[in-house]
């Protein structure tokens, strides 16, 4: 596909359209009703919560009437204990519930981070068994001490660890690198709590794994980790659009963090053009182009193209694109900082935008797969920069012309 994007057949659609483009490429059992008179709870009231979403009975057995259906969390007061059933009190309810779907209440709980990549333990002591590996920004609730021991919840799993382990959680500023829905759990389908516009500042205050769990305008929930990057405290300038006849020469100089250009420059049948690619196990997981030429009118035009319809219905597992889809945006600022210049307010204006470009594009593709997409044109501003966009042939261009 790479091949065909950069073949001859590809550079008249792009004097066509005049650009210069970018390529990218979860059975209860009830309990039975028991004989005898309840035991009446005296003294200062007991309250408990529920461990589950359940219901209050008219009667301690399974068949009862429902009185009342009560949530996971909400407390009830003991008022007796008949077998395995308990008389409870919800509001102005009475009813029965069974015993085990009631808990010692929450308590409010103190959350730390792991200072440390470490592990939990089984036991209050060093050679107990490992009951899973943490990594060093993850949250724990602490649960219990125990001398220089602490008891602690990581997500589902319970255990131990070294007290000097951990951290009072210390938030981190972070910012969005796409416009992402910050959810109630740290999973995919949980409920969306609100949505984070490109560029806005987030505190991080803890890690789950491949979750980040933030504050946004006083909201708290979770993030994927690859949607955030640290905000760096970085101090941006104003960025001049480079000119289409320049784009090559500065695209050849860009280097990457190690030092490593990003670009090298081949000839496309009599067309200079920059080409990037990724190479991972020996497959080629990306790649990346930008040209120039001059039109009839004699005006310069920059095109910028990127390959994504593998990224979406390609022959690979949901996460591999999803890991795919993330290297071909992690690589939307180095197109910026070449465009506009490193560390520039339009540099990552013009970076959220290519990556909100990927996500329409791919629910498109999606949507007509395993068909065809359609052609789609359009355009976007970057101050008063104008460019436009063309999704056709498997692949996503980005061009501007300078007069």
């Amino acid at each position: 596909m790479c091949d065909r994007l950069a073949g001859h057949k590809n550079m008249k659609l792009i004097q066509r359209i005049g650009a210069g483009l970018l390529a990218l490429s979860l059975i209860t059992v009830s309990p039975n009703p028991l004989m005898g008179e309840p035991a009446t709870v005296s003294a200062a009231t007991v309250i408990k919560a529920f461990n589950k979403d359940t219901s209050l009975k008219s009667g301690a057995y399974r068949s009862a009437k429902v009185l009342k259906h009560v949530k996971k969390g909400e407390s009830a007061s003991i008022l007796a204990v008949k077998g395995s059933w308990t008389k409870v009190k919800v509001g102005t309810v009475t009813g029965w519930v069974a015993s085990w779907d009631l808990t010692e209440p929450v308590q409010a709980v103190t959350s730390k981070v792991f200072n440390k990549d470490t592990s939990l333990k089984a036991g209050a002591y060093r050679s107990a068994k490992v009951l899973k590996h943490v990594k060093k920004g993850e949250s724990a609730s602490i649960l219990a001490v125990k001398g220089s021991w602490m008891k602690v919840k990581v997500g589902t799993v319970t255990g131990w660890v070294a007290s000097w382990d951990l951290s009072s959680a210390v938030t981190e500023p972070y910012e969005a690198i796409e416009s992402f829905e910050l959810l109630a759990e740290a999973y995919r389908n949980a409920g969306v709590v609100l949505t984070v516009p490109a560029g806005a500042r987030v505190e991080r205050v803890a890690v789950r794994g491949s979750w980040s769990e933030v504050i946004y305008e006083g909201k708290r929930g979770f993030v994927a980790n690859w949607s955030i990057r640290k905000w760096g405290n970085e101090s941006l300038t104003e960025g001049t659009r480079v000119l289409p006849s320049k784009i090559l020469e500065v695209g050849l100089a860009y280097r990457l963090e190690n030092n490593k250009p990003l670009f090298k420059m081949i000839d496309d049948n009599g067309f200079d053009v920059l080409s990037a690619y990724t190479i991972e196990n020996g497959e080629m997981t990306s790649s990346f182009y930008i040209t120039t030429f001059e039109s009839e009118e004699g005006h310069w035009r920059a095109s910028v193209n990127a390959s994504v319809v593998d990224l979406f219905v390609g022959p690979y597992p949901a996460s591999e694109r999803e890991r795919r889809l993330r290297l071909v945006k992690s690589h939307s600022r180095y197109l910026g900082e070449i465009v506009y210049g490193i560390d520039t307010t339009q540099s990552r204006l013009f970076e959220a935008q290519l990556n909100l470009l990927y996500d329409e594009f791919g629910k498109l593709i999606v949507k007509h797969s395993p068909d065809d997409h359609p052609e789609v044109t359009g355009s976007f501003q970057i101050g008063n920069d104008e460019f436009s966009y063309l999704f056709f042939n498997e692949a996503l261009y980005v061009y501007y012309e300078y007069q």
